[in-house]
């Protein structure tokens, strides 16, 4: 891959995580969502006199994306008013892959060779652990970023 595409990749990274950090941050996150999904809404609407219509054929599944994309923000704004970012954050985006995997082979038909499903498995599996750093012993138990007071619980 060249430098350029791996720093376009790094900035996108950036981008994302920096997105899901305002959102968390915001005291209205519905509010939050809303502003940043008409932003993108605005960029998107600038950009499309410059590309060609999507064929005719692709129109439903990109109406249902779009609402699947709709509801994965609502969740989002739901999970992110419950939970701490360094938890909610790596499960919602290391359960995407497998997510993923398993919509097309259930509906495409796409089954991935099995070195593929283990890479995704592994991928997705390091991301969801980023969730649980520290445990019940390393400060901040688990189960208090979710709001459970576990104060009187002891830990063995």
């Amino acid at each position: 891959m060249s430098l350029g595409i791996s720093l376009i990749v790094l900035l996108a990274a950036v981008l994302h995580a920096s997105w899901n950090a305002l959102l968390r941050a915001g005291s209205d996150r519905l509010w939050s969502m809303t502003v940043m999904c008409s932003a993108i809404a605005m960029a998107c609407a600038g950009a499309a006199p410059f590309v060609s219509l999507p064929a005719r054929a692709s129109w439903g599944y990109a109406l249902l994306s779009a609402l699947l994309h709709v509801g994965y923000n609502l969740f989002l704004v739901r999970t992110y008013r419950s939970g701490d970012l360094g938890q909610t954050y790596p499960i919602s985006r290391g359960s995407s892959p497998v997510l993923v995997s398993i919509g097309a082979a259930l509906f495409a038909g796409e089954l991935p060779d099995p070195i593929s499903a283990f890479g995704v498995l592994l991928v997705s599996g390091g991301i969801v652990l980023l969730a649980f750093q520290g445990g019940p012993s390393g400060g901040a138990a688990f189960p208090m970023r979710w709001g459970r007071d576990v104060s009187s619980v002891p830990i063995a």
